[in-house]
């Protein structure tokens, strides 16, 4: 998700804990990440406002090898939601609006 100083409602979910990590790029700067939550989940939601243009996303892993689903909803003002692979490919997702 890439933002300007916004605010998004988040809700996210897994078929079974994985480890996540919320961070963001300061200014688009892999170099310059910062974690804003890193924790086990299977189940969040929330409001968040980010504090600085760049890149805002999560990393997801899955502990136990067993298949597991992710699944996120957001909401708010963004330009554009790509998904980066452990691969190194990435896969650009259509934004809709309600």
């Amino acid at each position: 998700m890439r933002s300007a100083s916004i605010s998004a409602t988040l809700r996210r979910k897994a078929s079974a804990p994985v480890s996540d990590d919320f961070h963001g790029e300061v200014n688009a700067d892999p170099n310059q990440v910062q974690s804003f939550d890193a924790s086990n989940f299977d189940g969040a939601h929330g409001l968040f406002t980010a504090p600085f243009n760049g890149i805002h996303g999560w990393y997801w892993e899955n502990p136990t090898g067993k298949p597991v689903t992710v699944t996120l909803q957001t909401s708010g003002f963004y330009a554009s939601a790509i998904e980066f692979r452990s691969d190194k490919t990435t896969v650009p997702h259509e934004l809709k609006t309600p």
